[in-house]
């Protein structure tokens, strides 16, 4: 790049280099739900799954959303958005199979009390 000096390019490549470093840090931070995503489907349980946990997620999520916003930085923004829809599938999960067990309709998988291992629900 002409009429650019060598340290403004430098300044450059570390910004975008930590600004992936962020992204890549926070998406694993948030892929770490999708495991109880997953155990919660092939289980069917999720009375161990706190509201309250999403809900606080859910304001600390949405506070950052605004944040990186405000500072234009992408990042922060779309980690936030990608731990929103983690947390509403974990708590879509929830009630469902909580609405499901409360009717008497839940068809899939769930633990057996008394033997303590999964079994097939019929």
């Amino acid at each position: 790049m002409a009429g650019v000096d060598t340290g403004s390019k430098k300044r450059v490549y570390r910004y975008l280099s930590m600004e992936a470093v962020g992204f890549v840090g926070g998406a694993i931070s948030v892929s770490a739900g999708v495991p109880q995503i997953l155990k919660c489907i092939r289980t069917g349980q999720t009375k161990d799954l706190s509201y309250i946990t999403n809900v606080v997620s859910y304001i600390g999520s949405s506070v950052s959303i605004f944040y990186g916003v405000s500072i234009q930085h992408k990042a922060i923004v779309l980690i936030n958005v990608y731990s929103m829809i983690v947390n509403s599938v974990l708590l879509g999960t929830k009630l469902y199979f909580e609405k499901s067990r409360d009717s008497g309709q839940l068809r899939g998988v769930g633990q057996d009390r008394d033997l303590g291992k999964y079994t097939q629900i019929v």
